[in-house]
């Protein structure tokens, strides 16, 4: 299903080029099982090139279980993903057994921060603590942060003094088919 997921974001992504829509960049979970197979690079490269789209309207998004099964292969995959142009998320960090070692050792672009630490971090100055720690230290290291599940103006002011400046949730829109996102940001 992995797969099937990337060729309709590619198919997406073209038929907006094609209509005169702005693409934005897609983000594509991926499973352990496709990421460590040895021939994940050469098939995501096929599908994008088959819509002739610029690798840089794709994420690749890994969730930080899979850092601890082989951090070896996965850092050569992210630097065969980087050297193609195209980007790499760790999704949902906080949500299990969040470590520092996945931070050092894991070269991503993006940190994607679960709603549940917000939600927490919103209610318990421990945990406001350490997300801003944690946001510091991704910051540190070059890493763009965002927040996931952003359902309040508290949240997201929280996350702003916090120095957390991309955020996503209900806040700003609730998911909506791909044909409405589209008239939404059609060029004119």
């Amino acid at each position: 299903i992995d797969l099937y997921m990337m060729e309709c974001a590619c198919q997406l992504l073209r038929h907006w080029i094609d209509f005169g829509i702005e693409p934005v960049p897609i983000s594509v979970n991926q499973s352990k099982l496709l990421l460590l197979n040895p021939i994940y690079f050469n098939v995501i490269t096929t599908t994008i090139e088959k819509y002739n789209l610029p690798p840089q309207f794709i994420e690749v998004e890994i969730t930080e279980t899979i850092m601890y099964e082989n951090a070896a292969v996965l850092n050569d995959l992210i630097a065969k993903l980087h050297m193609y142009g195209i980007r790499v998320a760790i999704d949902d960090f906080g949500s299990g057994y969040s470590s520092l070692v996945l931070l050092r050792d894991i070269k991503a672009d993006v940190l994607k921060i679960d709603k549940a630490f917000i939600y927490k971090a919103e209610k318990d100055t421990v945990g406001k603590k350490i997300l801003s720690s944690i946001i510091q230290l991704a910051d540190t290291l070059n890493m763009q942060i965002l927040a996931e599940g952003v359902e309040t103006e508290n949240q997201l002011n929280m996350l702003a003094d916090l120095g957390c400046h991309e955020v996503q949730g209900y806040l700003f829109g609730k998911p909506v088919p791909a044909q409405t996102f589209a008239q939404e940001f059609r060029k004119d």
